[in-house]
C-alpha cells in the first residue's frame, strides 16, 4: 500500500466557504487542473486527485482495483466537511469520484454537498472503449480518436513508453469500477459532456438521474470526449458557478422543505 496522499492542494485559503476536489481522466494527474486556480472564486479552495505512478508519485506502483483505491481516498479526504465538499471528475476520474460519494454516504453519514460528472456513463453501464490487453497500435488509435493528446506525443518513443503503462493501468483501473451496489445519493449531480462523445450515449447518460436523491442537471458543450480541454474557456467559468450553485443547496434531508 502507498503511503502519499492522494490530494493535491492547488489552492488553500483561511476560511473558505467550500471546497472542490478534482479527480483527472485516465493517463492525467493533478496537474490538468492547475489552470482552474486562475478563475477558482475567492470563497472557495481546489485540491486536485494524483494517482501513485505520475507526477510527484511517479516511482510509487500503479493501483488497478478500484476498491484499493476508493479505500485510499476514503482516508486522505476524511478532514473535508461532507456539507462544504463538491467533487468533479471526468471519464475515470468521475466514477472514482461517484464510488467516493457512496463511500461518504453508507460510512460518514452523508455525502458531499454536490457531484459533477463529466465525460462518463452511469453506473449501471460498462465503458465502451479499449481493453487494457490490447496492442500498443490498438491502444494508440482509440487514444488518438478520442483527441486526448497531441499527435507530437503520441509519436514521441520517450513520452509513451512512460504513459503507455499508466494508460493501460488506468483501463485496469477503469474496468474494475463496477459497482457491487449502485447508491442512490442523497444530493444532487450535475452532469457535463461533450456534444461528440463517441463513450457517452447522449439519451441513456440521462440515467444518472437515477442516482442523484436530489435532482439532476445536464449541460452539454460542443466536442468529443476530451471537450474539457477543447473547450476551458467555456467549461471552467460553468464548473465553478455550479459549485457555488451545490453549496447553497440544502444538504441532508432534514433540511428539506
Amino acid at each position: 500500500m502507498t503511503s502519499a496522499s492522494w490530494l493535491v492542494p492547488l489552492v488553500t485559503r483561511p476560511n473558505p466557504r467550500g471546497t472542490l476536489i478534482c479527480f483527472p481522466f485516465g493517463g492525467a494527474g493533478a496537474t490538468t487542473f492547475s489552470r482552474w486556480s486562475a478563475r477558482l472564486p475567492l470563497e472557495l479552495d481546489l485540491h486536485s486527485v494524483c494517482l501513485p505512478g505520475r507526477e510527484t508519485r511517479a516511482s510509487e506502483p500503479f493501483v488497478i482495483e478500484a476498491d484499493e483505491a476508493a479505500e485510499r481516498l476514503f482516508e486522505d479526504t476524511s478532514l473535508f466537511l461532507p456539507d462544504r465538499t463538491v467533487l468533479f471528475g471526468h471519464s475515470l476520474g468521475a466514477g472514482l469520484a461517484y464510488r467516493l460519494a457512496c463511500l461518504w454516504q453508507k460510512r460518514r453519514g452523508a455525502p458531499p454537498r454536490g457531484l459533477i460528472v463529466s465525460g462518463r456513463r452511469p453506473p449501471n453501464q460498462t465503458y465502451v472503449g479499449v481493453d487494457a490487453a490490447e496492442d500498443d497500435q490498438r491502444l494508440l488509435a482509440h487514444i488518438r480518436a478520442l483527441g486526448g493528446l497531441p499527435e507530437e506525443l503520441l509519436s514521441d518513443e520517450t513520452f509513451l513508453a512512460h504513459y503507455l503503462p499508466r494508460i493501460r493501468a488506468d483501463y485496469q483501473l477503469n474496468a474494475s469500477l463496477r459497482e457491487p451496489e449502485l447508491t442512490v445519493l442523497d444530493c444532487p449531480i450535475s452532469l457535463f459532456n461533450g456534444s461528440e462523445d463517441p463513450l457517452v450515449d447522449r439519451l441513456s447518460v440521462h440515467e444518472w438521474d437515477r442516482f442523484a436523491g436530489r435532482g439532476l442537471r445536464a449541460f452539454e458543450f460542443p466536442g468529443g470526449h476530451f471537450f474539457l480541454q477543447q473547450r476551458p474557456a467555456e467549461l471552467i467559468p460553468r464548473v465553478m458557478d455550479e459549485v457555488l450553485l451545490l453549496l447553497s443547496v440544502p444538504h441532508t434531508s432534514q433540511d428539506r422543505p
